[in-house]
């Protein structure tokens, strides 16, 4: 029989030659890395999406001008003014469907008479716009969530300087309906204020300002006589009490000047009518249907 000391030799010789033996580099661990970027043209409907307010402004001023060639948009199809500025509402909208009956909602009817007097002849938007904005805020009370839904204005000086101002914010849910929660704190006159492309940031400025200094009513202009649920909102947030967390839904309200408001929302989606479209149409007789904040600014003006 074999011995304990044959086997131990016969076991140290197998292992030497074993780490003598050549192997195969892990290709795994060894092999380099290398990314190849492959740059694409951009598609028609990158092209033609309306990527920001201002971008709608140009477009739309563009568009009602029979005598610049670019009023004429290839991409969308717009042979004329009108098509060029129809091409700037939603065109998913319902209420823009005829019927089966071929019947036209009143909606519809309006969009036509807003597009008719808008481009015979040519009213473009004036610059600077006259803008106002609504912003959903999602805010924590204790364990529960609630949306903070605050007004803005875009307000000009005379050098030509531009910011956001805060006109409004309605009843939070969660916070009680108290009639008297006295006067807002004093730094409240101590004002501060939101730079002129916060809506085209998602107004995420103004988040900052409800997280940072824990104030709604610090943005808020001079004008503003603060409501009770106003006053409360802003101990709650003084307090630590309401906490905001993220801007949600952004909608942005173009004043043409002339009767008519222009309600802006944002659509994300891979067609030519995308990015920010008119999602609504105000007239004078229709301005009732405007958040009290909004429609006591924008006061009716006859063409």
């Amino acid at each position: 029989m074999i011995g304990i000391k044959q086997l131990l030799i016969g076991l140290v010789v197998c292992v030497q030659a074993y780490a003598q033996t050549p192997r195969a580099a892990d290709s795994s661990a060894t092999a380099p890395t290398s990314v190849t970027v492959v740059r694409k043209p951009p598609t028609d409907w990158m092209k033609a999406q309306i990527k920001s307010v201002s971008d709608f402004v140009a477009r739309y001023n563009r568009a009602v001008k029979p005598h610049t060639p670019s009023a004429i948009d290839t991409l969308t199809g717009a042979t004329s003014p009108a098509s060029a500025l129809r091409a700037l509402f939603n065109e998913d909208d319902p209420r823009l469907k005829a019927s089966k009956k071929g019947m036209l909602s009143v909606y519809s009817r309006r969009v036509s008479l807003f597009i008719e007097e808008t481009t015979q002849p040519a009213h473009p938007l004036p610059i600077p716009v006259r803008l106002l904005a609504r912003v959903d805020v999602k805010v924590w009370l204790g364990n529960r969530t609630d949306t903070l839904r605050v007004y803005l204005q875009k307000r000009y000086t005379t050098d030509s300087a531009a910011y956001w101002q805060v006109v409004g914010a309605d009843r939070l849910r969660l916070l009680p309906a108290a009639k008297k929660v006295g006067s807002p704190p004093a730094d409240t006159v101590k004002k501060l204020f939101l730079p002129p492309n916060a809506h085209e940031v998602a107004f995420l400025p103004l988040l900052r300002g409800l997280k940072d200094d824990q104030s709604l009513l610090r943005f808020a202009a001079d004008t503003l006589r603060p409501q009770p649920h106003e006053v409360a909102i802003e101990k709650a947030l003084r307090s630590g009490q309401l906490l905001a967390e993220s801007t949600m839904n952004t909608l942005v309200y173009v004043d043409t000047g002339r009767g008519w408001v222009l309600q802006l929302d944002e659509y994300v989606r891979e067609k030519n009518n995308s990015g920010w479209l008119i999602a609504d149409l105000f007239d004078t007789h229709t301005m009732s249907e405007l958040p009290l904040p909004l429609r006591t600014i924008l006061k009716p003006a006859k063409p």
